[in-house]
């Protein structure tokens, strides 16, 4: 399901003359786990603003890599992604708030995710797991699972040194613009760059380390 900002803003009423600050309820990298329903207003008015993300120690004035319980979020009228039959199989959904001002550097994760757009539309730059050697990334973690493409900005060769431009025109490379009420699936191990172009909403879930290739099981298991 897709809203406007404004249909967002009637169901999370907010003073919008009261000034942006961080919020305790959106921690960065961190998890909700209670169900009470997320405010999210002052989060909506931050973004209508198109405000720089602000940051306090791990509070933020939005919404970043936010997980929380579905029920936090039905108010959203969102339901698990399709094609995955039990919720076991899911991590937590995780909320995402953006500005034109912020974007996701070049990256693949260890999981399959789906992505649903709620409000606004977000640039996906993708490239396959089969540029590894030529990206040649950075894991970090406990588990290197996250992995940072040496090419931080891959539509930007403004950003970009000569050595970045060069790997660039390497890359297997697909853009794709997400818009309201649409789903992207990227297959674990895809690397993908995030822009928002302009104030955006998203929810994404990703399978958890086990389930790393469920589109191509529920293709070859009608039952999954």
């Amino acid at each position: 399901k897709s809203y406007t900002l404004a249909e967002l803003k009637q169901m999370f009423p907010f003073d919008a003359e009261t000034p942006s600050k961080v919020q305790k309820e959106f921690v960065a990298n961190g998890i909700r786990r209670d169900d009470e329903e997320l405010d999210l207003g002052p989060a909506i008015v931050a973004i209508e603003r198109d405000e720089t993300l602000a940051k306090q120690g791990k509070l933020r004035n939005f919404p970043r890599n936010l997980k929380v319980s579905q029920s936090a979020i039905s108010k959203l009228g969102i339901e698990k992604p399709p094609l995955v039959k039990h919720m076991e199989q899911f991590q937590l959904p995780t909320v995402w708030m953006g500005t034109s001002t912020s974007d996701t550097r070049f990256h693949h994760d260890c999981c399959d995710n789906f992505v649903m757009m709620i409000t606004g539309t977000k640039r996906f730059t993708l490239a396959p797991t089969s540029d590894w050697r030529t990206l040649k990334p950075t894991c970090v973690g406990a588990n290197k699972n996250l992995c940072w493409a040496n090419v931080p900005h891959p539509n930007a060769p403004h950003k970009q040194t000569a050595k970045q431009i060069k790997t660039m025109g390497k890359v297997n490379k697909i853009v794709v613009d997400v818009h309201p009420g649409e789903i992207l699936y990227m297959p674990a191990g895809w690397f993908h760059h995030i822009e928002n172009l302009g104030p955006t909403v998203m929810v994404n879930w990703w399978t958890k380390s086990g389930e790393t290739v469920a589109l191509i099981k529920a293709q070859k298991e009608p039952d999954y």
